[in-house]
């Protein structure tokens, strides 16, 4: 017994309490086992829970792997412990068993557990292991014990982040989340070599240095069995495994316990959605050889499972480059929209449809429309040996055409013509590329339904008689983003909300999925992004049940653009559905985010995080980002996009006092809008774009008098038939009516309203910060803060911090 390993914790030292799993485990069951690898900080919690209970009296035995010495010591010592639980005035005392072996004897199991079901009330055991024997499972099953998990003790991103600004760190802590996942001594050991380094290093750099290498392979790694180093090290030579897999490729047969005690310990994760193993990147280290044999059978596999993208990262490991452009052309119409790196093709002399396929593409997504442009003319001149490879080569050049922004669209329409007339059928590789709008993905197709009904009619036609079952299903995505956006909801077809449901869920089809594969999730993606913005779309009085399963689901893809459009886009909304916590987080979150380059995979998210900025006043980030958004969105002609970014750059210099600069480019976003008509956007920035909008009114009624003077006043019918000047007075009624309640929390009945800064400024307060901090993390001045915290206080009939927390609670406002 030696308590002194338990001695009290540094008050010098930062440390995240995670004690909370075990306080209810510790008040509901006589005994609890933390179980987890080394260095997941179960003795820190354990620290930590002692001192939240100083009347508690504790012993402490460690195993130490002297079993038979370990056992005498219970023993002995277990029979005179519980003695003193039954004296009368004895308070509560706690027994820590540290270091248990999962190999440990039957006759240590058999003590321990006879002592746990006879000891009193006021004794409880605390067990701590790196993995739970089999022999002390009949204490869990017959709830006598609770199991705290590995998973209960990592860090959360903002734990990690509140650890690292205490650390006072000058290394990124989304950087260290993200190559952790959250694990304490890991994290720990990164924070405190980024303060040596001074900040000189990278995180992925402090990763690779001897220190923390040598860190994991001793704590971590240094404790695995035989066999589990085995089978981790197949996770680190896979982009991820089953078990069905370490059957076909490794001849390892029931393997179900070792996965399952590696997952326990957090050497392997797993994706539920997708039921699959991987090993964190915090521990994954580079296989010096594998055969290549080896590489070809695994890419073999996942291509029989439809996983394009991770046969493709085994198939560049063969280190054949035949077998390799084989590849490349045998899946080119995949190879783009899989978020791989594929810039070999630039340099192949190879002038096959495939081929241009793929250099055109690269271009397009490197905004090198010249040489996009000359791979197009290349398809188009070319002559090819039989039917099936015109085909193929005419479907290339329908899919580079319909990507080139400098195409007109009727252009491309007239493609389709052409194809029902030669009565030819095609694919649409992609439509939405790594976005979330099928209305503005690759190309904005907003030109099929701002026109007639004739015209709409006409053009749906072509489009369902060329394309297949996938291209109609974004086809309505993109109906309902146009119609909900021109508020033409009673134009809304069955078609269109079937297609929905399935997106989201709510009427879900396995089939659906398994047809999709890969791509599914981008139609998931562009639900989530429908039914954020419009709630009232799913037609029930719980959306937001149907956003969260969304979110859930997409956390779990192998994309980075999924991942960070699903945070953006429940950032971003989630003050629709009182969740501020979303946006609280999501606002921090630009503190961290310090990349500046705009492409293909980040531009929705930057767009929203522009917003963000916009509507919380942080005028300078805001500007930053638009700037670098509006030459970007105009040069791909997204103009669905581009006209909402001018739109949100005049609103930010109308409130910063540029009154002729915010007309110019409110001007500019209606000529970009043109025919669109577009109207939620518009309205949807509060009072002042409200503000704005009436001035350009009252701009246009001095400027084109004869325009405002010859307007009727009759029903058109919908906002693409009104003349400008209706038009934009629909503009302004809008925005006055949404000006109420734009972008603010459903909050509970009780008082005024709050406006965005206050709600946030509220969650502030709720998070324990200074009025110093919340300038700080929010980029206003005190003055600022200080006038939100006062409106704050009157509208909820307060005068201080805490009755207003108390208040908020009771409304709803905080959690």
């Amino acid at each position: 017994m030696n308590t002194n390993r338990y001695k009290p914790l540094d008050n010098k030292q930062k440390y995240i309490d995670k004690t909370s799993e075990l306080e209810k485990g510790i008040a509901a069951f006589p005994s609890i086992y933390i179980e987890g690898a080394a260095a997941t900080g179960k003795t820190t919690a354990v620290k930590l829970l002692l001192e939240h209970h100083p009347e508690v009296e504790y012993s402490l035995f460690r195993m130490d792997n002297e079993q038979e010495a370990f056992l005498q010591m219970l023993q002995q010592k277990l029979p005179k412990l519980k003695e003193k639980m039954e004296q009368s005035d004895a308070g509560p005392i706690w027994i820590l068993l540290d270091d248990l072996d999962i190999n440990m004897s039957e006759d240590i199991c058999r003590v321990i557990m006879a002592f746990i079901r006879s000891m009193p009330d006021n004794g409880r055991v605390i067990m701590l292991g790196r993995e739970c024997s089999p022999e002390l499972l009949d204490l869990l099953w017959k709830r006598e014990m609770e199991l705290i998990g590995h998973d209960m003790l990592v860090f959360t991103k903002n734990e990690v982040r509140e650890y690292g600004e205490a650390m006072e760190a000058s290394i990124k802590a989304d950087d260290v989340y993200a190559l952790t996942e959250g694990w304490p001594g890991c994290v720990d050991m990164l924070f405190r070599m980024g303060a040596k380094t001074g900040g000189k290093k990278e995180v992925r750099e402090l990763l690779d240095t001897y220190e923390i290498q040598a860190y994991i392979d001793r704590e971590i790694l240094g404790t695995l069995s035989g066999d589990e180093r085995k089978l981790y090290q197949i996770g680190c030579i896979c982009p991820w495994f089953t078990e069905e897999m370490c059957s076909t490729i490794w001849d390892l047969k029931d393997m179900t316990p070792l996965i399952h005690n590696l997952h326990k310990k957090g050497i392997l994760w797993y994706n539920k959605h997708k039921k699959y193993y991987v090993v964190p990147e915090l521990l994954a280290k580079t296989v010096k050889y594998v055969e290549p044999s080896i590489w070809n059978r695994l890419s073999q596999w996942y291509i029989e499972k439809n996983h394009i993208k991770e046969a493709f990262l085994c198939i560049k490991n063969v280190g054949n480059e035949e077998l390799y452009r084989e590849f490349l052309i045998k899946y080119y119409s995949r190879i783009p929209f899989l978020d791989v790196y594929y810039g070999d093709v630039l340099r192949w002399e190879d002038d096959r449809p495939e081929v241009c396929y793929l250099r055109g593409m690269f271009y397009y997504s490197h905004q090198n429309f010249a040489e996009l442009k000359k791979e197009i003319k290349k398809i188009k001149n070319q002559i090819v040996e039989n039917a099936d490879r015109e085909h193929i080569r005419k479907e290339i050049y329908l899919n580079l055409m319909y990507c080139n922004p400098k195409e007109p669209f009727a252009h491309w329409m007239t493609l389709l013509e052409k194809a029902v007339k030669e009565k030819e059928q095609y694919n649409l590789y992609s439509m939405v590329g790594f976005g979330c709008s099928f209305l503005c993905g690759l190309r904005d197709i907003s030109e099929l339904f701002a026109c007639s009904k004739k015209e709409e009619t006409r053009q749906a036609a072509l489009w369902k008689e060329v394309f297949g079952e996938a291209e109609w299903f974004g086809y309505c995505l993109a109906r309902i983003d146009f119609y909900m956006e021109t508020k033409q909801n009673d134009r809304l077809q069955e078609d269109d909300m079937r297609r929905l449901y399935f997106a989201i869920g709510k009427r879900y089809a396995e089939e659906w999925n398994t047809h999709y594969s890969e791509a599914f999730w981008r139609f998931r993606q562009a639900g989530l992004y429908l039914l954020c913005k419009w709630p009232e779309l799913e037609g029930t009085d719980q959306p937001v049940e149907y956003i969260h399963h969304l979110e859930e689901q997409l956390r779990y893809e192998a994309y980075s653009s999924s991942l960070k459009n699903t945070e953006a886009i429940i950032g971003f909304y989630s003050i629709w559905w009182s969740e501020m916590e979303h946006l609280d987080q999501w606002m921090r979150d630009l503190k961290e985010d310090r990349t500046t380059h705009i492409d293909e995979h980040n531009w929705g998210e930057k767009m929203l995080r522009a917003k963000a900025c916009l509507l919380f006043g942080q005028y300078e980030k805001a500007e930053a980002l638009f700037d670098q958004l509006i030459p970007y969105l105009k040069s791909y002609h997204r103009y669905r996009y581009y006209a909402e970014c001018l739109f949100a750059k005049a609103v930010l210099e109308s409130e910063t006092g540029k009154k002729g600069q915010a007309l110019r480019h409110m001007m500019e976003s209606l000529l970009v809008t043109g025919n669109s008509r577009y109207v939620n956007f518009y309205i949807k920035y509060g009072n002042n774009g409200r503000v704005l909008l009436e001035s350009y009114l009252e701009w246009y009624k001095n400027t084109i008098p004869e325009d405002w003077h010859r307007k009727k006043k009759y029903n058109y019918g919908n906002v693409l038939r009104m003349p400008m000047a209706e038009y934009l007075e629909v503009l302004v009624r809008g925005a006055k009516k949404e000006s109420k309640n734009s972008l603010r929390p459903k909050e509970k009945k009780g008082p005024e309203r709050l406006t965005m800064m206050e709600t946030l400024v509220l969650h502030s307060i709720y998070r324990g910060l200074t009025n110093t901090q919340i300038c700080e993390e929010q980029n206003l001045k005190l003055p600022t803060v200080k006038s939100h915290i006062y409106s704050l206080y009157k509208k909820l009939g307060v005068s201080n911090r805490v009755q207003a927390l108390n208040r908020a609670k009771e409304l709803g406002l905080v959690r």
